[in-house]
């Protein structure tokens, strides 16, 4: 009895260094060894030609888009709603600013503005609160001749909440 207890039990052991031994050579890589690595699954993938993205042609629309948090802003006037949006244009001998909430969500068209008294070249305008979550892309036009069929000049700009933006011509 005692040597059947024995041969189990040296059974049990050298099985149990069977399997260290087994663990031991599978983790060592065989690339560390100078072996080549496995070929892929697929034997085409590797040999693919690889495709280059075609370069974007969309153009940036002219105005502040896409740099609008680069440029130097100023906070608005402490007793406006904190989530107003302003904008100042500064374009010279123009006859008619206008600014437009291009957002179909939004109620307004047209944004409420005026053209500074001391300061001909200033136009400014202000917007409703600004909700989160919803761009704030404006269109920002402008007319240089009084006829009703003048040539219009379109830039856009993204307002901040809090901030005054400035529009330079």
């Amino acid at each position: 009895m005692l040597t059947t207890a024995t041969n189990i039990l040296n059974t049990g052991l050298t099985c149990l260094a069977v399997g260290f031994l087994a663990q031991a050579t599978y983790a060592e890589c065989p690339c560390e060894q100078g072996a080549r690595p496995m070929p892929p699954a697929y034997p085409n993938v590797g040999r693919m030609p690889r495709r280059t993205p075609q370069p974007l042609t969309a153009q940036v629309p002219p105005g502040t888009l896409g740099r609008t948090y680069d440029l130097p802003s100023r906070e608005i006037p402490a007793d406006k709603h904190p989530r107003i949006g302003m904008i100042d244009v500064l374009v010279r001998n123009a006859e008619t600013v206008a600014v437009y909430n291009i957002n179909p969500h939004r109620e307004e068209d047209e944004i409420d503005g005026f053209q500074a008294a001391g300061n001909n070249a200033l136009w400014q305008f202000e917007t409703k609160p600004l909700m989160p979550g919803v761009p704030h892309i404006y269109k920002v036009v402008f007319t240089f001749d009084d006829d009703d069929n003048a040539r219009e000049t379109v830039r856009y700009v993204r307002l901040i909440p809090g901030r005054i933006v400035t529009l330079v011509y």
